[in-house]
């Protein structure tokens, strides 16, 4: 949460307790909430420039929906027609995603919506026995990897967490993230489940086995990248504490996340959702900096339960998500990176990044549209030095379409192929 948006605590702890008591509501109870949510969406949709004569005037609530015309991320080229005109400017704040297939997206987010996504997760993490006020590390962020620098960064976004970029994890820093563990009682690690994944290998290999049995670890709480049933596993495995993972975008349209039980629950108070095409869609039902309907997510949609589930939420169960899956890049000092998008997701200008490693110290990287201006690519190129932080590896950028794999998705980072 931005600390310049950050509600009182006990505003937020309210707005927690609501959502616990709405996670097991009956289906009948629900569809009357949300039938009233939507209609209340659907009224601030007509204010909003993006959507200004595009919802028939028959379209009201959960009976209409399929009325609406349909969302998606090529949409979103001016933030700021989709978000309420009454909000004052100052109060909006950018966000960025490269998103799956390394196409740059950039929503607007306000007040409420900041406040709304934070309960959300922590409702998630009190499901399994922590408050989300715990002291936390958080391995997502990018930076420069200086190795006369400390390890961790203050988050001032959140109390009593400190951050490591997950493109920094070598050796040293998990050595001090292992002790940072166990000497400040951490009892939440987040972060991107490479990250995880890689934090894990160098754990072993180093031999922390010991130094770990004495971290209270409580959660691992994942989000922004597929993980894998392999992946959670050996998370576990290592860690020997529950994955939570949180499947959702940075357009916030819809939200689905474990549960202690194993299960992974489409959280239907968050958003209406739709399977569109075979793809996951979503209609968000609070925030006010993107209204977006039926908003076309792209990634695969599986078949939804809606039997009970011992975890005691009362939302559908569905199929892990088949979404993010991009490869990891070997730096020539021996760090695994998975994530790059940071390097031009708020770079405004760029249809499509893709970098594949084609050399243990080469990667090219392919950029859309072609005819993208020199300084941009200029931009885009001393960002990706800065998260690689490696001077042994050569950067070749070049306009050109994306590699494509089965069913024509494009994956953001190819890996070194064997």
């Amino acid at each position: 949460m931005s600390h310049l948006l950050r509600a009182p605590p006990l505003v937020l702890a309210g707005l927690v307790r609501a959502l616990e008591a709405q996670a097991t509501w009956s289906p009948e109870r629900r569809t009357v909430w949300t039938d009233r949510r939507l209609r209340g969406r659907i009224r601030l949709a007509r204010r909003v420039a993006a959507w200004s004569g595009r919802i028939p005037s028959s379209a009201r609530g959960l009976s209409e929906l399929s009325q609406v015309p349909t969302s998606q991320r090529s949409d979103l080229t001016d933030p700021a027609a989709w978000a309420d005109p009454r909000i004052p400017g100052a109060l909006l704040r950018a966000a960025s995603s490269s998103g799956s297939t390394g196409r740059p997206v950039t929503v607007l987010r306000d007040p409420s919506s900041v406040l709304a996504e934070e309960a959300f997760v922590r409702r998630h993490l009190r499901a399994f026995g922590v408050t989300g006020d715990e002291p936390a590390i958080s391995l997502r962020a990018d930076g420069h990897l200086d190795p006369a620098a400390p390890v961790f960064w203050t988050d001032p976004s959140r109390r009593d967490t400190v951050a490591v970029p997950a493109s920094r994890l070598d050796d040293r820093a998990t050595r001090a993230i292992v002790a940072r563990g166990v000497a400040c009682g951490v009892g939440i690690l987040r972060g991107y489940p490479s990250a995880l994944l890689e934090l894990a290998r160098r754990i072993e290999a180093l031999d922390l086995g010991a130094t770990l049995a004495r971290w209270p670890l409580r959660v691992l709480h994942t989000s922004s990248e597929t993980l894998s049933e392999g992946a959670e596993a050996r998370l576990r495995a290592v860690f020997g504490v529950p994955v939570a993972d949180h499947y959702g975008q940075v357009e916030r349209a819809l939200l689905i996340q474990s549960c202690p039980a194993g299960a992974r629950h489409l959280v239907a108070d968050y958003a209406v959702p739709e399977v569109i095409a075979g793809q996951w869609a979503g209609t968000p039902l609070f925030g006010r900096g993107a209204v977006l309907l039926r908003y076309l997510t792209g990634d695969d949609a599986g078949d939804r339960t809606d039997g009970p589930c011992p975890c005691g939420w009362t939302f559908p169960i569905v199929p892990r998500v088949s979404g993010r899956a991009d490869d990891v890049v070997v730096t020539t000092d021996g760090r695994r990176i998975g994530r790059l998008g940071p390097a031009w997701g708020s770079l405004r200008g760029l249809e499509q990044v893709q970098v594949e490693q084609t050399d243990p110290d080469r990667l090219l990287v392919r950029v859309l549209p072609r005819d993208v201006p020199t300084d941009l690519l200029a931009r885009l190129e001393a960002r990706l030095e800065a998260l690689l932080a490696d001077p042994g590896m050569t950067l070749a950028l070049e306009p050109a379409e994306p590699v494509r794999g089965p069913g024509g998705k494009v994956r953001a980072v190819l890996g070194l192929r064997a």
